[in-house]
């Protein structure tokens, strides 16, 4: 079977409801959280970036963590980026882990 073939049989099966696409894995989605936290309010910082991520995890996220969104007095602010990060996979990161993930973008 050629490439063409092949993208229409895909084509079809996706219509039919037989195939479905892939879904992004959890460190998929949470991965470019990460890098955008970084960037705004840690750049060149990982350590400061794993320490407050952290310590909102161990405090704040008890409080936090089963709500749907995320409480507006945080908005804008990097306890958000922890919020959403943490909804997604909700464990604390090393500075190291942070740096590996940064390198991967």
């Amino acid at each position: 079977m050629n490439d063409t073939l092949d993208m229409h049989a895909i084509a079809a099966a996706l219509e039919a409801g037989e195939l479905k696409l892939r879904e992004l894995t959890k460190f998929e989605r949470r991965d470019p959280l990460i890098r955008q936290t970084y960037v705004r309010f840690y750049p060149g910082n990982p350590k400061g970036f794993a320490d407050s991520l952290n310590r909102y995890h161990r405090v704040a996220w008890l409080r936090e963590r089963s709500l749907e969104a995320c409480p507006q007095h945080r908005i804008g602010k990097p306890e958000e980026m922890f919020w959403r990060i943490l909804k997604v996979v909700p464990t604390e990161l090393s500075a190291y882990r942070i740096k590996k993930i940064i390198e991967h973008f």
